[in-house]
């Protein structure tokens, strides 16, 4: 059987594509961190051996290799998914975002020593940043310049207003006020930005993220994975292997963590707890681990050296259908409570891909739809 190594495997897209691996008849090295609390079900596998090493030890992953009784040759692609601090506030702790990037350039040379052909990174949306932000601000002003045009209606200096009745932009809204205004902005905005919140959206194309989107990450996280794709690619072509690497939007599904909006959802609404989530006005798109994994293969065994991949559905809907999915799934009985959190600070609000270049190069479709995602985790519960 062909060899592959993917690092961060006990993660949701690690852990689905140790079993499309090995499906497709590959010996699987799985690379987990040394205190990982998610190694016992990788043990009891077959076709699957489990290598215990933290990230900064990537570059002695060798020695590591022969002293926990491996064999350091015979692999043919490697999957780098590992990676530290990915969400919270860490993801702005510049210092351990840096290490990030070295473990991913160590992890080239570490693919290379064990004969390695084929390097996969792991990227993220967060390297896009807001796509489209200055967009729905734009749509939102000349919104307001049609209405002078047909009312003739502009404010001047002899308004006058009681002071702490003015609408000011930093002025807090009830949640009544909250939920009113994410209602009137989304149904004003299917003219300026081409979908509605009540269907599968059909996002405006230009909208939509492609490997050639610009790119303009916000945080840490963002820059460092951006960075390490750079970077990890220049060592990959010093050293003559193929280098893909793959833009993961939202993936969902049994492995991912218990923090997530899906996997909090799914967990609260089963037992009828009261729920809490901001408006969730924002347009996403979200992919079944099991395909985020079968894309990550294909992109190894088909993709085209040199080139970032948009993996997602490529489907949207507005988040808060979503959410309504799972209460209708799960018979949820209590009112779903929307608009109790606020926003997160540069909150992301369409996340889309464009998914023509899985298709085009690699023949990937999504195969998992959503409602029967959320069955399949309920299987698990």
């Amino acid at each position: 059987m062909k060899r592959v190594v993917i690092t961060g495997a006990t993660g949701a897209i690690g852990r689905a594509l140790i079993d499309e691996c090995i499906k497709n008849e590959y010996e699987v090295l799985a690379v987990v961190h040394r205190s990982s609390g998610r190694v016992e079900e990788l043990t009891e596998l077959d076709h699957c051996q489990v290598l215990h090493l933290d990230l900064a030890e990537y570059g002695n992953a060798v020695e590591e290799m022969k002293g926990q009784g491996f064999p350091i040759e015979g692999y043919s692609m490697f999957f780098h998914l590992a990676w530290a601090a990915s969400f919270g506030a860490d993801r702005n702790d510049l210092t351990l975002q840096l290490s990030n990037v070295q473990a991913a350039v160590d992890a080239v040379s570490f693919a290379h020593q064990i004969g390695c052909s084929t390097f996969v990174g792991a990227g993220s949306q967060a390297e896009y940043g807001r796509v489209g932000f200055m967009e729905i601000g734009k749509a939102q002003d000349d919104r307001f310049e049609r209405n002078e045009q047909k009312t003739g209606f502009v404010p001047d200096a002899s308004m006058s207003l009681q002071e702490d009745k003015k609408h000011r932009p930093d002025t807090p809204m009830t949640l009544q006020e909250n939920l009113k205004h994410r209602q009137d902005t989304s149904v004003n905005l299917c003219e300026d930005l081409g979908f509605c919140p009540d269907t599968p959206v059909s996002l405006r194309e230009d909208l939509k993220l492609r490997p050639d989107t610009p790119t303009n990450p916000e945080t840490g996280y963002g820059i460092a994975k951006l960075c390490a794709g750079q970077m990890t690619r220049l060592a990959a072509e010093k050293y003559g292997m193929k280098h893909i690497w793959t833009r993961v939007l939202s993936v969902y599904g049994p492995h991912d963590r218990a923090e997530t909006l899906i996997s909090t959802a799914v967990s609260r609404m089963l037992r009828n707890e009261e729920t809490e989530f901001s408006p969730c006005g924002q347009i996403w798109d979200y992919l079944y681990e099991e395909d985020a994994a079968r894309a990550l293969l294909l992109a190894g065994e088909k993709g085209i050296h040199g080139k970032n991949y948009v993996v997602g559905s490529g489907e949207a809907h507005p988040l808060r259908w979503y959410v309504e999915k799972i209460a209708e799934i799960t018979g949820y009985r209590k009112e779903i409570g929307f608009g109790r959190r606020p926003y997160n600070d540069k909150q992301v609000m369409h996340l889309v891909a464009d998914i023509s270049e899985l298709e085009g190069d690699i023949g990937f479709r999504p195969k998992v739809d959503f409602e029967a995602g959320i069955w399949k985790m309920l299987s698990m519960y």
